[in-house]
């Protein structure tokens, strides 16, 4: 098994299925569940039916891909690979494209890091960031480098776990 850290990227705000992979705390009383349309605040019965259905959508979801994922990385990487659920625990950070302006203030860990706002602007460079992201990683901690800037000589490196 390679022992570096796995990153992830949502395109999306978290999925309900995404937030056990990085250990987030779910704050289903004030967080609606991004699959179901459910304005804040919530009364007593959204917020019920808000806790319900993400329990429902993660277990479907495991249902539906669970097995399947695991034949798929068996077959490729051989039949002692641990089950894709306990793959999925050993990631270290998620991108996800989401912002306070369109998902309001929800809590997030250091393993959790909003990057909605930030766009590539040119084809050639969609991988970009992900790689610098990946190159700069340096005594336990992530460094990412702002990208907007056009060369790596003016780019200033933030700390983000």
């Amino acid at each position: 098994m390679l022992k570096v850290p796995l990153i992830g990227i949502s395109t999306t705000s978290l999925y309900p299925w995404l937030y056990d992979m990085i250990a987030q705390p779910e704050s289903l009383a004030f967080v609606p569940n991004n699959v179901i349309n459910l304005a804040e605040p919530m009364n007593f019965w959204q917020r019920l039916y808000n806790v319900v259905h993400t329990f429902y959508d993660k277990w479907y979801f495991n249902y539906l891909t669970t097995q399947e994922q695991d034949r798929i990385i068996r077959k490729h990487f051989g039949p002692d690979i641990p089950s894709v659920r306990e793959l999925e625990k050993k990631i270290s950070l998620i991108l996800i494209n989401s912002h306070i302006a369109l998902n309001g203030i929800q809590p997030r860990t250091a393993a959790a890091v909003d990057v909605g706002g930030i766009h590539v602007q040119d084809e050639n460079e969609t991988l970009q960031p992900v790689s610098r992201l990946v190159m700069t990683r340096f005594r336990g901690r992530f460094h990412f480098f702002d990208v907007t800037h056009a060369n790596e000589s003016q780019a200033r490196a933030h700390d983000v776990l």
